[in-house]
């Protein structure tokens, strides 16, 4: 399945991630704290209203949830999706991620009209996992008539091995 931008009438966009282990090399990503793993830099429209915005991360049926990613063994970890919300004009509210399951969060923050804010993905509650991850694949969906992100890139234990594609 190919990686794209998707945008419809009612201004939502989401831009494609795919991450893949350097599997010739047998590099797979041990997985097995918490942590960033990826950077995405966001440009706020000059015109935004101030008000509070949700930025998610979502599978690709766009809208749900629950996400997956594979490990070594080709076995599929489940995981949920916690979304952040861009709060324009005001102070961002802190996040609060329970601690059942593995969760993959983006980060709440404030901004102005105008800014360029970082944002980061984040993984919870991996303790005990102890796995090799050879795949992860999701979508980042947003309103684009208030925000649009200007770059994506590795962070973390991603930012050393395997290929990151997004569009």
């Amino acid at each position: 399945m190919a990686l794209g931008n998707y945008s419809n009438t009612d201004n939502n966009h989401t831009n494609g991630i795919l991450w893949i282990a350097d599997t010739a090399q047998k590099k797979f990503v041990p997985v097995g704290e918490d942590g960033e793993f990826l950077e995405i830099q966001v440009k706020i429209n000059e015109d935004a209203k101030p008000g509070s915005y949700t930025f998610s991360g979502t599978d690709f049926a766009r809208g749900s949830s629950i996400g997956s990613m594979l490990d070594k063994n080709e076995k599929k970890i489940t995981y949920e999706y916690i979304p952040g919300v861009i709060t324009i004009g005001g102070e961002a509210q802190p996040q609060d991620i329970d601690t059942s399951g593995i969760k993959v969060s983006i980060d709440n923050a404030s901004a102005n009209p105008g800014d360029t804010i970082t944002l980061y993905a984040r993984f919870h509650n991996l303790q005990n996992t102890n796995t090799e991850l050879i795949a992860i694949n999701f979508f980042l969906e947003y309103d684009n008539s208030i925000m649009n992100v200007t770059s994506i890139k590795a962070c973390g234990a991603f930012s050393s091995s395997g290929s990151f594609i997004t569009n």
